[in-house]
């Protein structure tokens, strides 16, 4: 079952417990770094309710996943579990 919306603040607690840090900026984007995977993600400058656009959760799932950050079903286990709360 797919979560019907997921938050900026769902997806960066998930981050955060993957390893990933918040990095500085000068701009208005929100840049999430991994440096064991060597992987940085970045977003718009999201409000931490609003909802994700499609776009930016497939394309945070896919670097996660082809990463090995995290295996598919446990991406979509942990949104499921945020949809839930």
């Amino acid at each position: 079952m797919k979560p019907e919306i997921i938050t900026f603040s769902d997806l960066e607690k998930l981050l955060f417990r993957l390893g990933f840090v918040s990095c500085e900026t000068t701009g208005t984007h929100k840049v999430f770094q991994h440096s064991a995977s060597d992987t940085i993600l970045i977003f718009p400058a999201y409000q931490p309710q609003e909802p994700l656009r499609a776009i930016h959760l497939a394309s945070a799932r896919k670097a996660l996943v082809e990463k090995d950050l995290i295996s598919l079903a446990a991406f979509e286990g942990a949104l499921e579990k945020i949809n839930q709360a």
